[in-house]
């Protein structure tokens, strides 16, 4: 099968091109945060998204997908409260699915109304070389879980406040935070 790629659609496949080699780059090369840089992937994306059209979407076969895109809807989110207007393409608030998939995967840990995750252990001699690559750029956490037990962790990673609509009660709790790299 052919697929014949309009103006529209080679300029949007060269933005996304750019966008990865960009992070390839500085995941390889550059001691960026890995936060900061999901972050900033992110915001790239809700702006190449916001120049899709829906017959840009058509064109490129994708139209009734979840491609984010904040042309289906501009107002707030009655479910969870969200004032940003991205939805997918079904109506889906983009917000609101974040949030379902955080709460239905194993691991969360919700602490003082934010929602985080524990990653994998770093060696010491990884933590040495790289903290940025590390959940909170590799400080030391003791969290209390609500059997009792403590775990201590240097790759805890937070996925922010959950939204008072959407709030679940508290898991965990910090107990001890030590001083940084930072």
């Amino acid at each position: 099968m052919t697929t014949t790629i309009d103006t529209a659609g080679q300029h949007l496949r060269t933005k996304l091109t750019n966008l990865v080699d960009d992070v390839w780059y500085r995941l390889n090369f550059d001691d960026t945060n890995s936060s900061y840089l999901l972050e900033r992937v992110l915001d790239r994306v809700a702006e190449i998204a916001d120049t899709l059209t829906p017959s840009t979407l058509d064109a490129a076969g994708t139209a009734g997908t979840r491609t984010p895109s904040t042309y289906f809807e501009s107002v707030g989110c009655g479910d969870c409260g969200s004032t940003k207007v991205t939805r997918y393409a079904d109506g889906t608030c983009f917000t609101c699915q974040f949030w379902a998939d955080q709460f239905s995967t194993p691991g969360g840990l919700i602490i003082n109304g934010s929602h985080y995750r524990i990653g994998p252990e770093p060696t010491p001699q990884e933590l040495a070389d790289h903290p940025s690559h590390y959940g909170c750029y590799g400080d030391q956490f003791v969290i209390g879980l609500p059997d009792g037990t403590q775990t201590v962790t240097h790759n805890l990673w937070t996925q922010g406040p959950i939204p008072p609509r959407l709030s679940r009660p508290d898991n965990a709790a910090f107990i001890q935070r030590a001083g940084g790299t930072r």
